[in-house]
């Protein structure tokens, strides 16, 4: 079993309101802790379609587009 995991990148496609806030807030906690050794490297599922309000720089977090658009991404 693997200790790794997938972050649902969809809400970088969506305007920043407070949901969205939230999720970049906890990006940004796993992002510190994934730099810093204390969890594996995350993987974050961004959508190959579509325009992306901003991307976070990210020292820890894999990002990866996924060949599908965000509404697709389902949440699991």
């Amino acid at each position: 079993m693997s200790n790794t995991f997938a972050i649902n990148g969809r809400f970088l496609m969506q305007a920043v309101t407070g949901v969205q806030r939230v999720a970049r807030e906890a990006l940004t906690v796993f992002d510190d802790m994934a730099a810093s050794g204390n969890i594996p490297c995350p993987r974050l599922l961004v959508p190959a379609q579509g325009e992306m309000v901003a991307l976070p720089e990210l020292k820890g977090v894999r990002c990866i587009n996924c060949p599908t658009t965000a509404s697709s991404l389902g949440w699991y």
